[in-house]
């Protein structure tokens, strides 16, 4: 697994804290889920377009 720093501003920082606190060790979990989630939709939007392109 690789390890990666990300910046956040003051209030995504807050709002993480508050659903997925960092000592509960649920932040990662939370992270990873989010960005497995993103890329997926990025990837069916991909899909979506192409089919539009070429029915």
């Amino acid at each position: 697994m690789k390890t990666l720093i990300v910046e956040l501003d003051d209030e995504v920082a807050a709002k993480l804290e508050r659903v997925a606190p960092g000592r509960a060790r649920q932040r990662s979990e939370f992270i990873r889920n989010a960005v497995r989630k993103a890329l997926w939709e990025i990837e069916e939007q991909a899909t979506a377009e192409a089919y539009r392109r070429h029915p």
